[in-house]
């Protein structure tokens, strides 16, 4: 596959990539995935995960808690 992203060339497996087009999603190397995708911990729970960079630092300015998805659906919480 090809980075949407920076052009470079990457291995992904066929299911995954099959997966991203359906949902018109970016085919994203590692190392563009991780300057995208950044690991953030619930406020809730506690849990690590990954979220997009500009969600995170807004809820950050904003002053509201980081919530994983499974806390977000809990909660009723629009991102």
């Amino acid at each position: 596959m090809t980075c949407s992203r920076c052009g470079r060339p990457y291995t992904e497996h066929r299911e995954k990539v099959d997966r991203l087009r359906e949902k018109n999603q970016e085919l994203l190397c590692p190392a563009c995935f991780q300057k995208v995708f950044v690991q953030a911990t619930c406020s809730a729970c506690g849990t690590v995960y990954r979220d997009r960079v500009e969600m995170v630092e807004r809820h950050r300015q904003a002053g509201r808690p980081l919530l994983c998805p499974k806390c977000r659906n809990r909660a009723g919480t629009p991102r």
